[in-house]
């Protein structure tokens, strides 16, 4: 019974230590001219500064060679964007890590090198293998977040996530600040407050379809653009400060949720079955 008490404690600790991709980016200048010189070792030095930057060392190792393995095949599939992914180089690590920098070097350096010519590919080509940081409890599909759909990018279930002590976060706006940032988007707020949203549509993956403003209906995507909101899966409320969004995840919600695929490692997942849970119907396969 004490031992399993430990395991549920180290357990809880990991998860709560295993911080979100958005919290922690700080990409470096030469990221993108280190990956495509085609050098392997360059190659490795990119996608450990990377994992560094998108995942703590803390998580689970097979978590992290599933996030290896991701940004490696996003890089191969969408090219241009190398430059915007996160990478931390070695002296970002050393003056994030401090005295856990040789040991935390070590389990990032060991989960690139068990992964380092494995690609996810669909279709035989390299299949962009896109995260974020929590879902709300189920991924999102890439035609409901961004308009385009993707067979490997669809809603799945990520149970984990509701386990984050960052799931719900409430952030409240004044009715006049809440007007104000309607304003733009061609709504008209007048009369009680308390009566302008009538509607809040939620999709089955627990995002935000569509709100209801003061008579005009708008798209829950906008809505969180315009309050800058950290997920687009959120209810709303009118009470006695304004209004207050109470958010569920952080991140746009398509592909792997790195929280949900730290979770799963320490299930007993491997990153191959992480990869095939978040990513459906994808090939791992070897590009050495």
């Amino acid at each position: 019974m004490r031992m399993r008490l430990l395991f549920c404690l180290l357990l809880l600790l990991g998860l709560l230590l295993c911080p979100l991709a958005a919290l922690r980016a700080a990409p470096a200048d030469d990221a993108a001219d280190t990956l495509q010189t085609g050098d392997a070792q360059d190659r490795r030095e990119w996608l450990i500064g990377t994992v560094a930057a998108a995942m703590a060392a803390t998580c689970h190792p097979e978590a992290l060679k599933a996030q290896a393995v991701a940004a490696a095949s996003l890089a191969d599939a969408k090219p241009e964007t190398a430059a915007s992914i996160a990478y931390w180089d070695r002296a970002a690590r050393m003056a994030a890590w401090g005295d856990q920098f040789a040991a935390r070097e070590a389990k990032l350096s060991a989960a690139v090198d068990a992964v380092a010519d494995l690609r996810l590919t669909y279709d035989g080509k390299p299949a962009a293998a896109v995260w974020h940081s929590l879902s709300a409890g189920s991924t999102r599909s890439a035609a409901d977040a961004w308009g385009t759909a993707c067979p490997y990018l669809i809603s799945v279930p990520s149970p984990g996530d509701r386990l984050s002590p960052a799931f719900t976060q409430e952030i409240t706006v004044t009715a006049e600040a809440f007007a104000e940032t309607l304003r733009p988007l061609g709504v008209v707020c007048d009369g009680a407050a308390a009566d302008w949203v009538t509607a809040v549509r939620e999709g089955a993956d627990g995002y935000t379809e569509s709100v209801t403003v003061c008579g005009k209906t708008l798209d829950g995507n906008r809505l969180c653009d315009a309050f800058d909101l950290p997920a687009a899966a959120f209810a709303l409320a009118c009470g006695a400060e304004g209004f207050t969004f109470t958010v569920h995840g952080s991140g746009h919600g398509v592909g792997m949720s790195q929280y949900g695929a730290d979770y799963l490692a320490r299930q007993g997942s491997d990153f191959r079955a992480i990869l095939s849970h978040y990513y459906p119907g994808t090939r791992l396969e070897s590009v050495g």
